[in-house]
C-alpha cells in the first residue's frame, strides 16, 4: 500500500471516529446527573436540562430518555466504550464549567475538543490544544483543508474537518466538542469567520 493509500485510509478513519461520537445514543439515569462538587473538591456540572450557568446555555441531555452525542466534559478523553461503561457505574455525563480554571474531575465521563482529537487521530499522549503546533503544521491557507485536518486556535478550540460544504469553500461541515453545545456534533462553520477569529487549518506531521 502506497503512502497516499494510507493516508486516505487514515483520514477516513479520522472522520467516521469523529462522527461516531456526535452520533452515538445513549440513555442516562438520575446518577449520571449532578451540579455540585466532587469528592475531591471540583465543580462538576452536567449539561443535563438541568444545568444552570452564567457563561453557556447548553443543557441538553435528558435523564431516562435516548440522547445523541457525547457530552461535553472538561479535560475528558473517554472512548465511547468508557463513556457507556462509566455511565453503567455512576458516573457523571460530561461536565461543562464555567472557567477553565476549573479542574478535571475523575467523577465525570465524555471527551473536550481536544480529547476528541486525541481519541480520533489515534495519539498516544493526549493532546492540548496549545500543542497542536507541536505535531501538526499550518495550512498556507483554508481551502487545502482535507478530511481529518483541524480547524484550530492553539489555547483555545479545535475543530476537525470532515468536508466542505460546496465548490464555494467558504462552508465547512466540522465537529468538534464544545462548552457551547455541551456535546460533540456536526456542524456547518463559516471559515472566512474563523479566520478573522485567528483560526488556521492543520494537518498532522508525516502524514
Amino acid at each position: 500500500m502506497n503512502v497516499h493509500s494510507k493516508s486516505n485510509i487514515w483520514r477516513k478513519n479520522v472522520v467516521n471516529c469523529a462522527l461516531k461520537y456526535a452520533d452515538h445514543i445513549w440513555k442516562p439515569t438520575f446518577a449520571n446527573a449532578y451540579h455540585g462538587y466532587d469528592e475531591k473538591g471540583i465543580l462538576v456540572n452536567t449539561p443535563d436540562t438541568g444545568f444552570n450557568s452564567t457563561e453557556y446555555m447548553c443543557g441538553w441531555w435528558r435523564i431516562n430518555l435516548f440522547n445523541k452525542g457525547i457530552p461535553y466534559n472538561w479535560g475528558g478523553c473517554s472512548t465511547i466504550e468508557e463513556f457507556d461503561a462509566g455511565l453503567i457505574t455512576g458516573k457523571y455525563a460530561g461536565n461543562v464549567p464555567d472557567f477553565r480554571d476549573n479542574g478535571i474531575s475523575e467523577s465525570c465521563v465524555g471527551v473536550d475538543c481536544s480529547g476528541l482529537v486525541t481519541i480520533c487521530w489515534g495519539l498516544t499522549e493526549r493532546l492540548l490544544t496549545k500543542t497542536i503546533p507541536v505535531i501538526a503544521s499550518p495550512l498556507e491557507t483554508s481551502d487545502l483543508l482535507s478530511p481529518g485536518d483541524l480547524i484550530a486556535l492553539p489555547g483555545c478550540h479545535v475543530m476537525i474537518f470532515t468536508d466542505y460544504v460546496d465548490n464555494t469553500r467558504t462552508n465547512a461541515w466540522i465537529v468538534d466538542a464544545s462548552r457551547n453545545t455541551g456535546k460533540v456534533m456536526l456542524r456547518n462553520v463559516f471559515i472566512p469567520d474563523l479566520l478573522e477569529k485567528g483560526y488556521r487549518g492543520y494537518r498532522k506531521n508525516h502524514l
